[in-house]
């Protein structure tokens, strides 16, 4: 038996992940055994051969039972018992594609700003973003408040703020 632990990389990943029927909790080790048939995929694995004619290599597939340990090695939400974890790759920043996205989106990156500048050069660059999510005067008047906070509390005057121009429009 070789112990499996799914180890979530951020707050919003869900605590429970479902593989091949088993459910693997967040932090907690759950025992395999690499001969359970259950514990286990068919899978197609590819051989690699060279044409002893022209030296060119193909590739041959054939179905075969892969433990779900093998698999899950390389797996960087999972740690192998025994095993030197998989590199953690980085995460791709999610899009957003609506303006409720667009919403969250830009909460997120207002209230962790740390510069009034960069702020309003971020508004400025996310425009194009914006149009593309059909963000509207309601959506940008929900966020003024939280922008107009958060670049006071960071030494931005009105005088620099995009927004003023943008609802006075």
């Amino acid at each position: 038996m070789t112990k499996v632990t799914y180890i979530p990389r951020n707050p919003t990943d869900p605590h429970v992940k479902t593989m091949n029927g088993i459910k693997f909790s967040a932090n907690v080790p759950f025992e395999l055994d690499p001969n359970n048939r259950a514990h286990g995929y068919i899978q197609q694995v590819r051989k690699t051969i060279v044409d002893p004619v022209t030296g060119r290599q193909m590739f041959e597939y054939k179905d075969a039972w892969v433990s779900l340990i093998e698999i899950l090695k390389g797996h960087d939400d999972f740690q192998v018992e025994g095993e030197v974890p998989a590199a953690r790759k980085p995460g791709r920043p999610r899009t957003p594609r609506t303006s409720e996205d667009y919403r969250a989106h830009a909460q997120a990156w207002i209230t962790s700003s740390d510069d009034p500048d960069e702020m309003i050069e971020r508004w400025g660059d996310e425009e194009p973003l914006r149009e593309k999510c059909g963000v509207g005067d309601d959506d940008v008047s929900y966020l003024r408040p939280l922008f107009d906070s958060r670049l006071r509390q960071l030494g931005g005057g009105p005088e620099k703020n995009p927004m003023v121009m943008v609802l006075a429009e």
